[in-house]
């Protein structure tokens, strides 16, 4: 794929994790900055089921809300950074900073929730120092992989992913019975996507740097 169409999948499914995990945690933990974020929204759910002929709060409605929500300020999102695509600084920030928080962001927000909301003693609820463990491991690992590091097969790398977002979708969803709630898979599987791409973006680019020119 050329490195151009892979920059444009990385800004766009980086600002998508980015909008709908904030939109998750504005839910979750209210705070005058999400609330505001949110306001109109139950309106709007409530509209939508009505136009489907569907009870006020239906899960459809609520999922759909949730969605066009999120996808304004991911839409922002992407536009700023097509804007500024050309700049220096935006283009390490993508090639770096931009896979670490795409692989972390939905694990540090989970966290920052469960340490101000109780969680239920049904619901998985591992030590802290083992989630923090993991989330340094996978860290140091992406590290190892943008430093050209990277000592294990490409699918290796993927392999990885699939365990960690799989254990903290695990957390986030409640224990292993996600099919209650399908819903909730969005958020792993957009840090998930994030991340592959941005691991493909980094790969490639690097094969271009390293191309002899004629």
């Amino acid at each position: 794929m050329r490195i151009g169409y892979l920059r444009r999948a990385h800004e766009l499914l980086f600002s998508l994790n980015i909008a709908l995990v904030a939109k998750l945690q504005g839910n979750q933990k209210p705070n005058k900055l999400f609330s505001l974020w949110e306001s109109g929204e139950a309106s709007l759910q409530s509209r939508i089921n009505a136009y489907l002929h569907l009870y006020p709060h239906h899960h459809v409605g609520s999922f759909t809300a949730f969605f066009i929500y999120a996808l304004g300020p991911a839409l922002c999102l992407f536009l700023l950074l097509r804007a500024l695509s050309g700049t220096v600084l935006v283009g390490k920030f993508l090639r770096s900073v931009a896979g670490i928080v795409s692989l972390v962001f939905l694990p540090i927000s989970w966290l920052c929730v469960a340490q101000l909301i109780p969680v239920s003693p049904l619901l998985p609820n591992p030590p802290l120092a083992l989630l923090a463990s993991e989330l340094l491991v996978v860290s140091a690992l992406a590290v190892m992989y943008l430093y050209a590091s990277w000592p294990l097969p490409a699918w290796w790398g993927v392999a990885i992913l699939l365990v960690h977002f799989a254990f903290w979708d695990w957390l986030v969803s409640g224990g292993p019975y996600f099919w209650r709630d399908p819903f909730r898979l969005v958020f792993p599987l957009a840090g998930f996507f994030s991340t592959l791409v941005w691991g493909a973006y980094v790969s490639r680019h690097s094969a271009q740097t390293a191309e002899p020119t004629s």
